[in-house]
């Protein structure tokens, strides 16, 4: 296939596609070219020894070795429950795998271990995160507090028995120097130190931008970042505070609606949307792609996992199991080679385009559902668009050499 340098909107239909813009290539894997078992993909974790990806979906587990699938449910398992919502491999390589009412189960490559609320010490069976730290205990982040179980015996944090203002758990991710953190609904950021102290910081005593978060990542200091469902990225420079806020009104994030973050080597920050697809941070720049500037399905994902640092694997809501390969610091450089002012945004009527330099410059005008409302050709300098006759809202204005559109809101 050859890959298009344009940014067009397109729907292509055949055996797993392969859809490319600029250094950017998407395979997608759906029920319907591949053996995964379900569209929707809750969670992702990459075997690295194996070179396998895990994907959890909502009827069943599944692995994929770039040619081969392996499928794992209760009905050729030792699997109780189909609804997978978390993953993690240990250090022997036995994976875990976390669901929403069969408890936790382990799988070595051939037996299979399931530990309950009946058989164990853990306390809740829906586990919404799995986690290791370097003492080799297990963090669990359930829907009835956290949970750690050292090998022998288990350890529960609750709202009963400790500061905890929620239950419900949703994340987790080890710092550096035996730091454990863990993300909640409604109930702040929770963190444990080196002893496994417990401190809760939540809007009202530390000024975090929202009380509930779904994803954690940790950067090379060992700086948290937490992916919020209503106020954006944040993202702790210490051990509480100060916090870094990137959201809708302060950056060019496209949306505070956030499911998942990761961060690779590189140190790119990849955060999946619930509406606006994948956002990366990457030298300062954001970059954004979606169903409308990309070969991404779904605009909706709910999980991610870096493979290494030019390749990234999507799980979507509805549209199955994506994988991403390019090359940021190539995008970073081709995109600063055209600086774009679009002025003023919002407008009310015209919008100018300013790149400091004179040429033909073609473009085109999306809605929010990706509709095409107009396109054309700028000529000779005259860089400007009216937009007086659109409904009042956000539009996104594309341009063949910029990878990410232009988000410009129309007001009366």
């Amino acid at each position: 296939m050859v890959c298009p340098h344009k940014l067009t909107l397109s729907l292509v239909l055949c055996l797993a596609s392969v859809f490319c813009y600029s250094q950017l290539s998407f395979q997608v894997y759906n029920t319907s070219n591949s053996d995964l078992p379900f569209n929707t993909v809750r969670c992702l974790k990459m075997d690295t020894i194996n070179q396998l990806i895990w994907a959890g979906t909502d009827d069943g587990l599944a692995s994929f070795d770039g040619t081969s699938w392996a499928i794992f449910n209760s009905s050729n398992s030792s699997l109780t429950d189909n609804a997978i919502r978390s993953l993690q491999i240990d250090g022997l390589g036995k994976v875990w795998v976390g669901t929403t009412y069969g408890g936790l189960f382990s799988f070595d490559g051939t037996n299979w271990t399931n530990y309950t609320n009946f058989n164990s010490g853990l306390q809740d069976n829906y586990i919404r995160a799995i986690e290791f730290d370097s003492q080799n205990n297990m963090w669990l982040a359930t829907t009835e507090g956290i949970s750690m179980f050292n090998g022998i015996s288990w350890q529960q944090w609750n709202t009963s028995n400790s500061a905890m203002m929620t239950n419900n758990v949703t994340s987790i991710a080890i710092g550096k120097e035996g730091k454990k953190y863990f993300g909640t609904i409604n109930g702040g950021a929770v963190y444990f130190d080196q002893v496994n102290n417990l401190s809760v910081f939540t809007i009202a005593s530390s000024g975090i931008p929202d009380n509930s978060s779904r994803s954690i990542a940790i950067d090379s200091l060992g700086n948290p970042w937490f992916a919020s469902p209503a106020g954006g990225l944040f993202l702790d420079n210490a051990f509480g505070g100060p916090w870094t806020n990137f959201n809708v009104s302060n950056s060019l994030l496209p949306s505070n609606g956030l499911t998942s973050v990761v961060i690779n080597q590189d140190q790119t920050v990849f955060i999946g949307s619930e509406q606006n697809g994948l956002i990366i941070y990457f030298g300062n720049n954001w970059f954004n792609f979606d169903v409308i500037n990309s070969g991404l399905p779904d605009s909706h994902l709910l999980s991610l996992a870096v493979e290494n640092n030019n390749t990234l694997w999507l799980g979507t809501y509805n549209q199955g199991l994506v994988k991403m390969v390019g090359n940021y610091a190539e995008i970073t450089n081709s995109i600063k080679s055209h600086n774009f002012n679009v002025y003023p945004n919002p407008s009310q009527g015209i919008i100018n385009i300013d790149i400091g330099e004179l040429q033909d410059l073609n473009y085109q005008l999306f809605d929010s559902f990706g509709r095409e409302i107009k396109n054309g050709l700028l000529l000779g300098g005259d860089f400007s668009i009216s937009i007086e006759n659109l409904e009042n809202g956000f539009y996104y204005l594309n341009f063949p050499s910029q990878i990410t559109p232009i988000k410009i809101e129309k007001i009366n």
